[in-house]
């Protein structure tokens, strides 16, 4: 922090543009395997994993181009970087939780597909309405 204040800059090292650079090739691979995975076994906690190893590995782009930039003498790149990549964290961050509440509140269907669903049941055979209409409906399609 103090040589902040004092205005100084340090250049990041060359070890550092090699670690970004190997999590940026390690996190794509995860990226890839788990979107496959997630597609194979259709669950949405595996594909939200799957875009978080995607997100990382943009961020470590952001990365490599600020400690690049670090190095060639132009140290506000580096700052840049790091700002870019705190946003993506906190979007990813959003995305995950939305998806995660919706699904462990869970959310009724929407208007129109509710309404479908209902439209479908009712031309079932055997259907009653009044089992709808009494208030024991199940619960994704409660009129409440």
């Amino acid at each position: 922090m103090n040589a902040l204040r004092a205005g100084r800059t340090d250049e990041p090292s060359a070890i550092t543009l090699w670690v970004a650079l190997a999590a940026l090739i390690i996190k794509l691979g995860l990226y890839l395997y788990a979107s496959r995975v997630a597609r194979l076994v259709k669950s949405k906690s595996v594909g939200a994993e799957a875009r978080d190893h995607l997100t990382d590995a943009l961020a470590s782009a952001f990365v490599i181009a600020g400690i690049a930039g670090g190095r060639m003498g132009h140290p506000d790149l580096d700052t840049l970087g790091s700002f870019i990549v705190a946003g993506f964290i906190l979007y990813t961050a959003y995305e995950v939780f939305q998806d995660a509440a919706v699904e462990l509140m869970d959310t009724s269907l929407s208007a129109p597909l509710r309404e479908a669903v209902l439209r479908c049941i009712a031309g079932a055979r055997g259907h009653r309405a009044d089992i709808w209409d009494s208030g024991a409906n199940p619960r994704r399609l409660n009129r409440r």
